[in-house]
C-alpha cells in the first residue's frame, strides 16, 4: 500500500481496474464443470436399466412397463426444470433417457417375448370365447395365431388349433388295413391344457368327415382309443366313449377311414362335439405323414 503525501489517501498501485469474482462465483464455475452427466437423464437410462433387468430376471410385466413409464415421467421432469439454461450435454442425455425407455415400454407392450418368453404366455392365449378355433403353428401352440372362419382349412402337418384352453392336431396320416382291407389312418391328438377336467364324449354321434378335392366322401369305418403303454403308441376299439381327460394330460384317437385313391387332396372335419364345443375342426391333408415324434402308430 503507498500514501499520497497531499490527500493522504492509501492506494494499491498493483490494483486491478476489473472486479475479482466470488468465492461463490468460482463454486458455481467448478461445479458447472465437473457436472457432465445430466440426472434426470441418468435416472431414467437407470429406471429403463431396472425395467430390463427385472423382465430378465421373471417380474411380473407390469413391473417392467411402470419402470419404463417413470423413466419417460422423469425426462419430462427434466425438460421442464432445465429448459431455460439447457446445454448439450443436457439434451443429449434426456434424448437417450427417452428413447431408451420408450423403446423398452414398446416392447413390453407390443413384443413382450423378445424381453420375457413366459409373457407371451399371459398375453397370447386369452382368446374372446371357448367356441372360437384358433390356427396355431405345430410347434408353438401358445402363439397369438389367427382366427379361423367356417371357410378356414388348416395344414395337418404343419399346424394344429386352439379352442379355448383345447389343442387338436393330427399327429399322422397313413395307410394301413382293418381286416384285410386297405384304410386310412389319422392320428388324432387332444391336448387339454386348462385348468379343469375335460370330458370328451368320443365320435359316436357327431362322425369326422373325409372328403377329396372333387367333394366325394369316403366312409368312416371307425374310432380306436390309444392304449398308452411303453413302446410304439397302440390303439384298440373304443368300448366306452366317454373319456375324463385331467389337466395337462393328452389323448390319442386313430380314425379309420375308407382308403380314398389319392391322398393328396384329402379335406377332414373332426366335429368339436366330441370334445363338447361348437364348430368343426377342418384339416387339409396333402399326403401321407409319419408321426412328428417319430414313433408308429399301430392299429388293431
Amino acid at each position: 500500500m503507498a500514501t499520497c503525501p497531499k490527500c493522504l489517501k492509501r492506494f494499491s498501485p498493483a490494483a486491478s481496474t476489473a472486479p475479482r469474482p466470488s468465492d461463490e462465483d468460482e463454486q458455481e464455475g467448478t461445479a458447472s464443470e465437473g457436472a457432465w452427466v445430466n440426472p434426470y437423464g441418468a435416472i431414467a437410462v437407470t429406471l429403463a436399466g431396472l425395467a430390463i433387468i427385472s423382465a430378465f430376471l421373471g417380474g411380473a410385466r407390469t413391473v417392467t412397463i411402470v419402470l419404463a413409464i417413470l423413466g419417460l415421467l422423469v425426462v419430462a421432469l427434466g425438460l421442464v426444470v432445465g429448459k431455460a439454461k439447457g446445454e448439450r450435454k443436457d439434451w443429449v442425455w434426456l434424448a437417450l433417457g427417452g428413447a431408451f425407455s420408450a423403446l423398452v415400454l414398446l416392447v413390453a407392450l407390443f413384443r413382450p417375448g423378445l424381453l420375457n418368453r413366459f409373457w407371451v404366455l399371459d398375453v397370447d392365449t386369452k382368446e374372446p370365447t371357448l367356441q372360437q378355433m384358433i390356427l396355431v403353428p405345430r410347434k408353438q401352440p401358445y402363439a397369438t395365431g389367427k382366427l379361423l372362419t367356417a371357410n378356414d382349412w388348416v395344414n395337418a402337418s404343419n399346424d394344429a388349433i386352439r379352442q379355448g384352453r383345447v389343442l387338436v392336431r393330427i399327429e399322422s396320416v397313413k395307410s394301413g388295413s382293418r381286416n384285410g382291407t386297405p384304410c386310412l389312418q389319422v392320428h388324432l391328438r387332444i391336448v387339454n391344457s386348462g385348468d379343469e377336467v375335460l370330458k370328451i364324449v368320443g365320435f359316436g354321434g357327431d362322425k369326422p368327415v373325409l372328403t377329396d378335392g372333387s367333394g366325394r366322401s369316403y366312409a368312416f369305418l371307425k374310432p380306436q382309443k390309444r392304449i398308452y403303454a411303453e413302446g410304439p403308441p397302440s390303439f384298440e376299439d373304443l368300448v366306452d366313449q366317454g373319456v375324463e381327460l385331467k389337466v395337462d394330460n393328452t389323448q390319442d384317437y386313430l380314425l379309420l377311414f375308407q382308403m380314398p385313391p389319392r391322398t393328396d387332396v384329402l379335406k377332414l372335419e373332426v366335429p368339436a362335439s366330441a370334445w363338447g364345443r361348437e364348430g368343426r375342426c377342418q384339416f387339409d391333408i396333402t399326403g401321407l405323414f409319419r408321426d412328428q415324434t417319430g414313433a408308429g402308430a399301430t392299429g388293431q
